[in-house]
């Protein structure tokens, strides 16, 4: 009885419990603080995390992960398959993508670039200057920048508007460009 009540618990009550406190964080608490309150949510898991050595070098700590934090990894690797399968994405090649965030396509690609080089940029500071702390010091031919454009959810300091940015890079000097999760905040 006992199991089958834990496993309910599990299950239906929890994750309820997690839709009902989403939507009510972004019913009542304001964008700008947004990214503090997530972090501040975390600090118990992140903090366990590390103490406890359940978080390799490059996944981020679960306070900076923008969107569904307990899937990082399972996410990255998925799409690593469509790249290869289906993308045909070959490991000498060189990588764009756009809207990188904090490195969840990045860092499966780590592996797999051996003679290509990756890189990414985003609207989000903090994410690129954790992608360029953790991800960069790392593996050198992986490289991070941030695209100064105004979004207001994202980077209110933002100089452009995305009308005006242009992209910092030659034409046709990739083989293989990618954009994941750059127009879901747009959607109605």
């Amino acid at each position: 009885m006992k199991r089958t009540v834990k496993r309910f618990v599990r299950r239906r009550i929890r994750p309820a419990a997690r839709r009902t406190m989403k939507a009510a964080a972004k019913r009542f608490v304001p964008r700008r603080i947004r990214p503090a309150a997530r972090r501040i949510y975390f600090v118990p898991t992140d903090t366990l995390d590390f103490l406890l050595g359940r978080r390799d070098a490059l996944t981020p700590p679960k306070g900076r992960i923008f969107h569904n934090p307990n899937a990082f990894k399972r996410i990255g690797n998925e799409f690593f398959r469509y790249f290869v399968d289906l993308g045909d994405l070959k490991p000498h090649e060189r990588v764009l993508e756009v809207g990188c965030g904090i490195g969840r396509m990045a860092v499966p690609l780590t592996g797999y670039l051996s003679g290509g080089e990756y890189e990414g940029f985003d609207v989000m500071p903090k994410a690129i200057e954790w992608c360029q702390e953790n991800i960069s010091s790392e593996y050198p031919k992986f490289r991070f920048q941030v695209a100064d454009v105004y979004n207001k959810e994202y980077n209110l300091r933002g100089t452009y508007k995305a009308s005006q940015y242009e992209f910092p890079y030659e034409d046709e000097s990739f083989d293989f460009v990618f954009l994941t999760s750059v127009f879901t905040p747009f959607l109605p």
